[in-house]
């Protein structure tokens, strides 16, 4: 099963897609099935994984000395493609216009963050996935992120889709 949920207004007409927001963002969340999302859900989201982005200390674009052992563009590649398959739960916030955002392991240009949170990525790679695309969609891995940070999307997720999933 797979849901697409966002937030829609009719002055962005088809409702199938995700609405891009005055504030210059859009979020798609997958997980089996359809939740709209309000738009106070959506803020709290963006927020959330951009607060959880920025206390990253790894990245697969930084030197092979500080990133994660693995982490070669071919290995990065497939996990984004895992993450992002019809059966797993993930989120996305697309950005209108990419935007620098400083993370505790340098400056990273973004025009899109993909977070998966199916369970077992826990057991494979110690957390979620997390991923961002720049203007030129280049792909980057994050890794080591603030727990309490994690968990406070988590909570978010809960809150919003009622879902016990993301408990």
């Amino acid at each position: 099963m797979l849901f697409l949920a966002t937030v829609t207004t009719p002055a962005f007409g088809d409702t199938n897609q995700p609405a891009a927001l005055e504030s210059g963002y859009s979020i798609a969340l997958h997980h089996g099935k359809e939740i709209v999302l309000s738009q106070s859900a959506v803020q709290t989201l963006c927020s959330n994984i951009v607060e959880l982005l920025k206390t990253s200390y790894l990245n697969s674009s930084q030197p092979a000395t500080r990133a994660m052992p693995g982490w070669e563009l071919s290995h990065v590649k497939d996990i984004y493609r895992q993450t992002i398959s019809t059966k797993s739960t993930y989120l996305i916030v697309s950005f209108k216009e990419p935007r620098n955002i400083k993370t505790e392991g340098g400056e990273i240009n973004v025009q899109k963050i993909i977070m998966g949170l199916n369970h077992e990525y826990l057991y494979l790679y110690g957390g979620p996935t997390l991923f961002t695309k720049d203007d030129e969609s280049r792909l980057v891995m994050y890794g080591e992120f603030d727990g309490a940070t994690y968990l406070k999307l988590l909570k978010s997720l809960r809150e919003i889709t009622g879902d016990s999933y993301f408990d």
